[in-house]
């Protein structure tokens, strides 16, 4: 299964109300195709992100994110309402 994509229309806004480009540590209860996770995780070298997401077919991404962001991405395959 490929990895999904998805672009998040409002990610500057994210970016700034999280106050992510000064690093710190995030849950995405709705990681998706992991556009916002993606996006704080670049955004700061020292940002780390725990997605969550109960839908099997996110796992190729999140899998390459845990591989593309080692150490700072790690993702939880259960709904969000577990946190």
């Amino acid at each position: 299964m490929a990895e999904l994509s998805h672009i998040p229309v409002l990610l500057a806004e994210v970016l700034d109300a999280l106050n992510a480009r000064a690093g710190g540590e995030f849950i995405d209860g709705t990681f998706g195709a992991g556009g916002y996770a993606r996006g704080i995780l670049a955004a700061s070298p020292d940002a780390s992100v725990v997605g969550f997401d109960r839908d099997p077919q996110v796992r190729p991404t999140a899998f390459g994110m845990e591989e593309a962001y080692r150490g700072r991405f790690s993702f939880v395959q259960d709904c969000f309402g577990q946190m």
